[in-house]
């Protein structure tokens, strides 16, 4: 008989895995589960159930979650076993280093779970999570042991984590990118958040395999001092670091640096992607892969969807499309554009997803306000919130005494449809907050949406 965490699910003779999720206690629903068949209920041992109905096994644990996925995982054949995995956790970057680790280990020998998109070694699919529950996850390690592949590698969300998605997979490479203030709205406080990432490191890691920290995050350094397996290793520019980089150059065709020496180079741009490919190719390297092999695997443009996406307009500006939707993100992303454009205009278009994290709007606001000449505050996915709701808390965040233009269009279409019309040559105009995305949702329902497409379809044609 099956193992199952939804009672609407359950068959005479399952196993009911009483978990509480973010939106819904499992607890409520074991006298559904009870009524459909389960003959076992699984509980956390510090959260009993009210009433114990007779005839039915109750099982206390100390981690539904885990129970759950350990069952999941049994019952696909402990497919990532069979598997080297790579796991990326991190507030920002975690997606552009997953389609590095993929080029780097081989796209036709790695699958590969993103926020984008998941590949299992015969089919690539739309993503519904960054990281997907163990039913979804185990299932796609099966198909990559059954189409024959080595490696997967994967982002690592928070909330994965907290849940313990992954169950008692192991993990040959960790990387952690960086940390920054993000989805308070589930863990509370940054304590919390943190606590979460440090799973990968703590509990997940294989005991042959490499942890590579960010040593220029002081969050993330000091993860290492309470990794007890495998073997932590830094990077950055610090001097203590294991791999330095050094001798940073980027444009708007790529970057270049030394790490320990030795030159690399790709056609992704930014500070911030340097650390994405410094980790990635530290965590490689530690696990005894060939540097110069890596960098000709790097020789062909790396395409990461929604990140950094330039598209020329007619008039001379351009616009770049990416999913930064965190204040260090955003700012990330500024400032590798004020680069580009030297003393050319720089407008960012953003705004902030509903029912979620409130205490990074002003953050938000205030990252656009430090490089932006013009600033257009709109919508995300609202979600259930008010959309002018949202727009207020971000606009606090802007400093009274910004010099630049700001204009305020809730109406996300409008807002790119304007900012496009009014463009001028040598303008550079971000468009912030959704990527890869191609939906809104607004109250409860999704509709189509590509910031892309929007942008493609007001192009303003030459005269």
């Amino acid at each position: 008989m099956a193992v199952k965490n939804d009672s609407r699910k359950i068959e005479p003779g399952d196993t009911f895995v009483a978990i509480s999720g973010s939106n819904a206690d499992g607890l409520k629903f074991i006298s559904e589960a009870i009524a459909r068949g389960a003959s076992k209920v699984v509980y956390g041992a510090s959260r009993p159930p009210e009433i114990f109905s007779p005839g039915v096994e109750y099982i206390p644990v100390s981690d539904p979650y885990f129970y759950f996925a350990e069952k999941v995982r049994e019952a696909n054949g402990f497919p990532d076993l069979a598997l080297d995995l790579y796991g990326v956790t991190g507030t920002n970057g975690k997606t552009t280093s997953v389609y590095l680790l993929r080029r780097l280990l081989g796209e036709k020998d790695c699958g590969m779970l993103t926020t984008v998109e998941y590949y299992d070694g015969g089919e690539t699919m739309p993503s519904n999570q960054t990281t997907p529950d163990p039913e979804r996850l185990f299932a796609m390690f099966r198909r990559m042991k059954e189409n024959r592949l080595r490696y997967a590698a994967m982002e690592l969300s928070s909330h994965a984590l907290s849940q313990s998605r992954t169950g008692g997979a192991r993990f040959k490479g960790a990387v952690f990118t960086n940390f920054t203030g993000d989805h308070l709205d589930y863990h509370k406080t940054r304590e919390n958040y943190l606590a979460a990432k440090k799973r990968l490191f703590l509990e997940l890691l294989a005991d042959d395999g490499a942890a590579v920290l960010n040593f220029d995050d002081q969050a993330v350094k000091s993860v290492a001092t309470e990794i007890t397996r495998g073997r932590v290793i830094g990077i950055g520019m610090a001097p203590d670091a294991d791999y330095r980089i050094e001798r940073v150059s980027c444009d708007v065709n790529g970057s270049s640096f030394l790490l320990n020496g030795r030159e690399f180079s790709s056609n992704l741009s930014g500070l911030h992607n340097v650390y994405n490919l410094a980790g990635v190719l530290a965590v490689l390297l530690e696990n005894g892969f060939d540097a110069d092999d890596l960098q000709q695997k790097l020789n062909s443009p790396v395409l990461v969807p929604g990140r950094l996406e330039k598209i020329p307009l007619h008039n001379g500006a351009n616009v770049f499309i990416d999913y930064a939707h965190t204040d260090d993100a955003l700012k990330n992303i500024l400032q590798t554009v004020r680069n580009f454009s030297g003393s050319g205009k720089l407008t960012v278009v953003f705004g902030c997803g509903g029912d979620r994290d409130r205490s990074k709007r002003p953050r938000m606001g205030k990252a656009a306000a430090e490089y932006a000449d013009k600033i257009v505050v709109t919508s995300d996915n609202p979600r259930s919130e008010t959309p002018s709701d949202i727009i207020d808390g971000i606009v606090k965040g802007i400093p009274e005494d910004f010099q630049g233009e700001l204009r305020i269009e809730p109406d996300r279409g409008e807002a790119v449809k304007n900012t496009l019309a009014e463009s001028v040559p040598g303008e550079s105009i971000v468009i912030a907050g959704k990527g890869h995305e191609n939906y809104q949702e607004i109250n409860g329902v999704r509709k189509y949406f590509s910031d892309r497409d929007e942008v493609l379809k007001n192009i303003r044609m030459p005269e």
